[in-house]
């Protein structure tokens, strides 16, 4: 009799077997995986539209420049000239280079959003791409801060393509290295300690690149309420972010295998896309924002989207009371 309510007991309440466990477990990380790996990839798709809208007119654009440097030097006979065409030249160059570490970086968006997979090689040469990017910003450095008779704001905007280079360029060539030696067997500790200190150094490259944006273009400016809040935006928003990130990313930065808080990424997240939206609002209705919108990494609006997430899952992930 027992036998016999055993038996029936286990056909109504059959123990799963492993393959069903291993088929579940694989359900619940594709899951996981899924939606941030859709955010990625329209972060990635509205980086790469992003680099189109700078590309359509930037051949253009610099053969009017090569025309009017090449007629300054005829008629004054200035180097400069010659210096400020370098200069333009070495920004297309790194504007093509972005372009294809922008369409390589969505592939690796692809890639994790379909196979659930990292590419790695993929994604290094994204990095080093975008590191090469800011590197060819040199020739504008120079021509800005060693031109005679340069403007303050001249040299303001010199001020802010070198640092943005030294914040970004260093770790992310850094970066591209520990990724290499991955093949080789290195730490994956190295890695993930100078991918955050990437992602910070970009976003402090980000805040000086927006707070010398407001000096040297926009101008602050505190006579009027929308004047005011795009002010406040300017200094803050990013610098938050920045300074967040720093404070989120610590622990990781000394190399050690710790945790961290997947909620406060995403509120760093949400603080740099809400500068990027509040700047693309004001030009809506101010004719100077609007003048200066299109200089802007406009892009990084979107990251608000995968900042929203974040916050949201951490919150949902939160331990229940009692």
């Amino acid at each position: 009799m027992v036998e016999c309510r055993s038996f029936i007991k286990n056909r109504e309440h059959p123990q799963k077997r492993p393959e069903m466990i291993d088929m579940e477990i694989a359900a619940k990380l594709k899951k996981t995986v899924q939606r941030p790996a859709t955010y990625l990839f329209v972060t990635a798709l509205v980086f790469l539209v992003y680099q189109v809208y700078l590309m359509q007119n930037s051949f253009s654009a610099l053969y009017n420049i090569a025309l009017i440097a090449m007629s300054r030097w005829q008629t004054t006979g200035s180097i400069w000239s010659l210096v400020w065409l370098t200069s333009e030249s070495s920004g297309e160059v790194g504007l093509l280079l972005r372009f294809i570490g922008a369409c390589l970086f969505l592939t690796a968006a692809w890639v994790l959003l379909r196979r659930r997979n990292v590419s790695v090689p993929v994604l290094r040469k994204a990095f080093f791409l975008e590191a090469t990017y800011f590197l060819l910003y040199i020739p504008f450095v120079v021509y800005l801060l060693m031109r005679p008779s340069g403007s303050a704001t001249g040299f303001e905007a010199g001020i802010s393509y070198a640092l943005q280079i030294l914040l970004v360029s260093p770790s992310l060539f850094m970066l591209y290295r520990k990724l290499k030696g991955l093949d080789q067997g290195n730490d994956k500790a190295q890695v993930v300690r100078w991918f955050t200190i990437a992602f910070c150094a970009y976003f402090f490259a980000l805040w000086v690149k927006g707070f010398l944006f407001a000096l040297y273009a926009v101008r602050f400016d505190f006579s009027h309420p929308v004047l005011i809040a795009g002010s406040v935006n300017s200094v803050a928003t990013l610098l938050f972010a920045a300074v967040g990130a720093v404070m989120v990313f610590l622990p990781f930065f000394r190399g050690r295998r710790v945790d961290f808080s997947r909620r406060a990424l995403g509120g760093v997240l949400v603080c740099a896309g809400v500068y990027f939206i509040i700047f693309d609002l004001l030009s809506l209705v101010n004719a100077n924002y609007a003048n200066w919108v299109s200089l802007t990494e406009w892009w990084a609006a979107v990251l608000l989207v995968p900042g929203l997430f974040l916050v949201m899952r951490g919150k949902s992930l939160k331990k229940p009371s009692g």
